[in-house]
């Protein structure tokens, strides 16, 4: 019988719960009717969602647990609030049992953040997991995640599908001086930000491209450069905003 050489430590799970319905991105059975909950209901929800996950990946613990989203898309319900911190109590119980080695948020923004620590939460979340790329800057929110020492993650850094930025001329140019790929411009530029990177990729040679992110540096002008683009575009992958959930 041959054994594996992968042990559990050579593995980071990063999962999330806590998420409010969204046609094609969650599976029935897996969402919360969060506008109808209660903060006590929250809670229950939470620590069934965390114990199923741990049962299903077969795993003890998980190396990093987020909510998904800080409330349903385009919810405007006041008790939005109270559910938020409802549920975020739950990782904090569940990081102090050992049960996840980091905790953090997804898709919130700095309101959301700060009301969370200001109505009752002990930890700062270690992570704001948040689609970021060349065309798409939150800049309030890394420039709030930065100060207070959060973690910025980035989702869908390279676009998605039609909505992909990897033939804008802009990195195409600054690929070509550099003799990389336009995706190793795209992927630096956010590195250089202060963004853990999640690009995605079918390909093993994509893969091994993706991270090769550190044997070159853009130039300030070359930043700039891709900066602008945020400016000009503001192009996302379609999801909701950060700002439009209360």
């Amino acid at each position: 019988m041959m054994m594996s050489e992968i042990v559990r430590e050579d593995i980071f799970i990063t999962t999330k719960l806590f998420h409010g319905s969204m046609e094609g991105l969650t599976r029935q059975g897996s969402t919360l009717d969060l506008d109808s909950m209660t903060p006590v209901e929250v809670t229950k929800a939470i620590e069934s969602q965390f114990e199923v996950i741990l049962e299903e990946l077969g795993v003890g613990y998980v190396d990093c647990m987020l909510l998904h989203w800080p409330a349903n898309m385009d919810s405007k319900s006041e008790g939005n609030p109270a559910r938020r911190l409802a549920a975020w109590k739950v990782l904090e119980d569940m990081y102090q049992r050992g049960w996840a080695r980091s905790i953090g948020v997804s898709n919130f923004n700095e309101d959301h953040l700060e009301e969370l620590m200001s109505t009752g939460a002990s930890i700062l979340p270690m992570v704001n997991q948040i689609e970021a790329s060349v065309y798409k800057q939150w800049n309030q929110i890394h420039d709030y995640c930065q100060k207070k020492g959060i973690a910025l993650m980035a989702f869908s850094p390279l676009g998605l599908g039609n909505k992909s930025l990897l033939s804008d001329p802009i990195l195409i140019d600054i690929a070509q001086k550099l003799n990389i790929s336009a995706s190793q411009v795209a992927l630096r530029f956010l590195i250089q930000k202060g963004y853990a990177v999640l690009p995605l990729s079918s390909s093993e040679e994509r893969l091994k491209s993706n991270l090769d992110l550190f044997s070159f540096e853009l130039t300030e002008e070359d930043m700039g450069r891709l900066a602008e683009l945020s400016n000009l575009k503001d192009e996302g992958i379609g999801l909701p905003s950060p700002y439009d959930m209360r």
